[in-house]
């Protein structure tokens, strides 16, 4: 019989898998070859008329690292002005999964989140890890993080 702890993570492998197939399959439709940055991403959205401007902002004392706002057609993503280079790409990539994964819509659908342990910010974030990682090397994820058997898995899907 398998544990609840293995349950758990057999489907957290499982929708890993799927963010990453979702990752590739949408770098194909907008024709991005890595390496590509957030911002380059946000562009070639464009041809899906999804319009992005993105602005560093003063957040302050704010425990607010980054926000997205609709704006008619346009989407607008804030990051904090303070967050260096690196800081900086990943909030915009966390931004821009609300945005692909339809939690912030055209229509002005827009939640502040605080609680950062939600369904829809576990999934936000691994859009966004899966994409900057394909972003800069190709691959849906790091083989360093991958345990003996994620790396047969994954070795049994390049396989394909």
């Amino acid at each position: 019989m398998i544990g609840e702890s293995a349950l758990r993570g057999l489907r957290e492998l499982h929708t890993r898998r799927a963010m990453a197939r979702r990752v590739r399959r949408l770098t194909r439709e907008l024709e991005l070859v890595p390496p590509f940055g957030a911002r380059d991403f946000a562009q070639r959205l464009a041809r899906k008329r999804v319009y992005i401007m993105i602005e560093p902002r003063r957040m302050g004392r704010q425990p607010i690292y980054g926000s997205c706002k609709p704006d008619g057609e346009y989407y607008h993503i804030y990051y904090r002005d303070d967050a260096g280079a690196i800081l900086g790409e990943r909030i915009i990539w966390h931004e821009l999964g609300h945005i692909v994964l339809g939690y912030v819509t055209p229509d002005g659908h827009e939640v502040l989140r605080r609680d950062l342990n939600s369904e829809e910010e576990r999934l936000v974030e691994l859009w966004a890890e899966a994409m900057e990682t394909y972003a800069g090397s190709g691959r849906t994820q790091s083989r360093a993080n991958l345990t003996g058997l994620g790396r047969i898995i994954d070795d049994l899907g390049k396989a394909r």
